[in-house]
């Protein structure tokens, strides 16, 4: 067995969220170092849009908060970038979770409004046929005292071991490359039993994120050596 664990809660308003140990020892998550750390300016105008297009597509429930006092309604619409964050969020979790039982061969039944993401992420299947090695497994570098959750390693047709990072945004941001990084230089990870194991033993050679869109799929490169993303990681986390 490991000392790694991963605790798994849900909020008082229903949201979930999860955070790692190591013998008791809380580390820190890959992405809530880089959410914490990375600049993100486009948000700044996102959060502004998405309140004005919440205005214009849907003026009765505007006009209904008119008659709520100035505070409240001040409240509300401050809420509305945050709703549509965790909105996109359980988007992407479910989508993970269709990608999981997909590599291992089961058969899913999907929403209609995921179901461009799940074919994109089928045809990616089929076209880059990688065989699963590894697949949501809880990984962990001790040294530096930070846990993640790997989404995919994969044996391609090409001879690589790669790891796969999924990703169902809108697009590739600066934090994606580090995040992949911090994955590919873990010391350790979970297998199935929740035995500890050697991530190094693994011997993956290659990295890449695959992104899934409602309208196909990309899968990009990322170097993820000590001298590429992973630095980039280091330093995030440094400041973190």
């Amino acid at each position: 067995m490991s000392g790694l664990k991963r605790h798994d809660r849900v909020s008082a308003k229903g949201k979930k969220f999860h955070w790692y140990t190591y013998n008791g020892i809380k580390l820190a998550g890959v992405t809530t170092v880089l959410g914490k750390v990375v600049a993100k300016p486009a948000l700044v105008s996102w959060a502004a849009r998405s309140v004005a297009e919440f205005v214009a597509d849907n003026p009765l429930e505007v006009e209904a908060l008119r008659s709520a006092p100035r505070d409240k309604m001040v409240a509300e619409l401050k809420e509305t970038p945050y709703r549509a964050r965790d909105a996109a969020a359980d988007r992407g979790t479910e989508i993970h979770s269709y990608a999981e039982r997909l590599v291992k061969g089961e058969e899913v039944e999907v929403p209609p409004e995921l179901a461009g993401y799940v074919d994109a992420y089928i045809r990616f299947l089929d076209e880059w046929k990688p065989r699963p090695v590894l697949v949501e497994a809880s990984v962990a570098n001790l040294q530096w005292g930070y846990a993640g959750q790997l989404d995919l390693a994969a044996d391609l047709p090409n001879g690589e071991r790669a790891l796969l990072d999924l990703k169902s945004g809108k697009g590739i941001y600066a934090d994606h490359a580090p995040q992949v990084g911090a994955y590919r230089n873990a010391e350790i990870y979970l297998d199935e039993d929740g035995n500890e194991r050697n991530l190094a033993e693994l011997g993956i050679t290659s990295s890449y994120i695959v992104h899934v869109r409602a309208d196909g799929y990309d899968v990009i490169p990322v170097n993820s050596e000590v001298d590429g993303s992973y630095k980039a990681f280091l330093h995030y986390l440094w400041l973190y």
